[in-house]
């Protein structure tokens, strides 16, 4: 068997911030498609620092506020194509971990940040089956998650069609 390439995984570290019936999200669109979507806060994990660290520096980077960081509640592990077209594929593993920021957001009005990219609101705990969230999986685990219901803590999804050597 020929590789040609060395994969690699990104890690990612994300929040689950709630706030009076509501999971913060930034919504976002996809480059591809144009369709909606939503991605809790957080984002990779650099050289030198744990996911915990990373998620406080994503936090304050995007929020410009501190955070305390809780237990890991779930992992999801992707492969996919990419976002862009010129992107290769991809391989992701997103580590969930609960959070709570060291103050409160405003509901029902705009959450400032100062990436101009990041688009953040509050979805309805509700209204969480029915929306759009990257990775995909994401929408059922933090239903499940709220709901109280045992789920397995990882789950791998592959959207790449491999081809047998």
């Amino acid at each position: 068997m020929n590789h040609d390439f060395t994969p690699v995984c990104e890690l990612i570290a994300r929040a689950i911030i709630t706030q009076n019936g509501g999971i913060l999200a930034n919504q976002g669109t996809h480059p591809q498609t144009g369709q909606c979507y939503y991605a809790l806060p957080g984002g990779h994990v650099e050289d030198g620092e744990n996911c915990v660290q990373a998620l406080q520096r994503e936090l304050q980077e995007e929020l410009m506020m501190g955070c305390a960081v809780g237990d890991l509640q779930f992992v999801i592990e992707q492969t996919y194509s990419g976002r862009h077209e010129a992107d290769g594929p991809r391989h992701e593993l997103v580590l969930y971990f609960e959070a709570r920021l060291a103050s409160p957001l405003p509901n029902g009005q705009a959450i400032s940040s100062p990436e101009p990219a990041k688009n953040f609101r509050w979805i309805p705990i509700a209204e969480i089956g029915g929306a759009s969230f990257l990775p995909p999986q994401a929408a059922s685990h933090l239903q499940k998650y709220f709901e109280g219901h045992d789920f397995p803590a990882y789950i791998f999804q592959n959207n790449i069609a491999s081809n047998a050597d």
